[in-house]
């Protein structure tokens, strides 16, 4: 990966959570919340990257939510930008693979405003950077002090 890759990760419902990884800061860079046509816009005009999202699966149970519409609606509108853009999608997550919330706070990623989908987006942001083994030292230093 070039030290110059962005890595998104989306949270998609109604409004949507959105947190961008710079490798080449090392951190964070911008969380935001959307509704779709501003996510739309937004992704557009974002240069080279790799982006994620977490997965709606269709149950019996799921396909009753009032977010299943808008959530389905923002998971397409990322894969084919992905396409049309020749970016890297990565594994979607499940919504239980999220980072836990203390850890998130620890880090100073997500403003107080935004406790929902954006806080969701940083979730999976981190904890993919963990599974992937990716996240800098300090952030496993800030995360799990003492170890």
């Amino acid at each position: 990966m070039k030290n110059t890759d962005l890595v998104s990760w989306v949270d998609p419902g109604l409004t949507s959570g959105i947190a961008v990884w710079s490798f080449a800061h090392g951190n964070v860079i911008e969380v935001k919340e959307f509704d779709f046509e501003e996510l739309g816009c937004y992704l557009d005009n974002m240069p080279v990257q790799r982006i994620g999202w977490e997965t709606f699966k269709i149950t019996e149970r799921t396909a009753k939510l009032t977010q299943a519409p808008w959530s389905l609606e923002v998971i397409g509108m990322c894969r084919w930008l992905a396409l049309q853009k020749n970016w890297d999608v990565l594994k979607p997550a499940m919504p239980a693979d999220r980072a836990p919330i203390h850890q998130v706070d620890a880090l100073g990623w997500c403003p107080r405003g935004m406790r929902d989908d954006g806080m969701s987006a940083c979730q999976h942001l981190l904890a993919w950077l963990l599974r992937t083994r990716l996240a800098p030292r300090w952030i496993y230093d800030t995360i799990s002090p003492g170890t």
